[in-house]
């Protein structure tokens, strides 16, 4: 695997940073419904044709970094499109999932958008990342899915486009799916005092351009 162009994003965080110590939803639309999930969401146990069940997970300051599949704006609609980056440690954030389980293996396509009162750092949206993550991020007393496709699907795959806002403010996303589930994992920011918003200002969220094995 190889790195290149390795850079600190300085400033893209400091819009709208408050002392509101908090990160809210604050609009969706399309196939998008705020639900909250039962206690096991395994594949086949909370399945909708037409809903893209939404909800938030956890809110925490980070005690070290964490990696996301991509952390840029724009529309990401193949896996080359997306640049993985970190959160450094001390950064305040918060989690969300977002997830479609058709009934059966009926095929169904969702679409719609998320709007946050709070910057989007980035996504989780392969299935290592989101295995590797849940207990982290994820909502405590809930037995996640991790069936063998989990995640998102790119070309030659089905394709599975989503859309990060150019003010990290909102996700528009496109999913078709079958006999499996589509699921990504948006981390936005937590305006916190002191050294927690110091570090936003100064780039704690670093990106790198990397190609990954095949």
């Amino acid at each position: 695997m190889q790195h290149k162009n390795k850079i600190n994003v300085i400033g893209i965080l400091t819009l709208a940073l408050s002392s509101v110590a908090h990160a809210d939803i604050v609009g969706y639309g399309g196939s998008v419904a705020v639900r909250t999930p039962p206690a096991n969401i395994g594949l086949g146990m909370w399945e909708s044709n037409t809903e893209g069940r939404l909800w938030a997970e956890r809110s925490f300051v980070l005690t070290s970094a964490l990696n996301l599949d991509a952390v840029n704006t724009g529309t990401i609609a193949t896996e080359g499109d997306a640049i993985p980056g970190q959160v450094a440690a001390g950064i305040a954030v918060a989690s969300y999932m977002l997830r479609v389980d058709s009934v059966g293996s009926t095929d169904a396509t969702y679409s719609g958008y998320v709007e946050f009162d709070q910057p989007i750092l980035g996504v989780l949206i392969f299935r290592s990342t989101l295995n590797g993550s849940d207990d982290l991020l994820g909502l405590a007393g809930v037995t996640y899915n991790t069936n063998a496709q989990r995640g998102l699907d790119f070309p030659p795959q089905v394709a599975d486009p989503f859309t990060v806002s150019a003010d990290r403010r909102r996700i528009d996303f496109s999913f078709s799916i079958g006999n499996w589930t589509d699921d990504i994992r948006i981390v936005t920011a937590v305006p916190a005092p002191g050294s927690a918003v110091l570090g936003l200002l100064l780039g704690g969220v670093a990106m790198s351009r990397r190609s990954r094995r095949a």
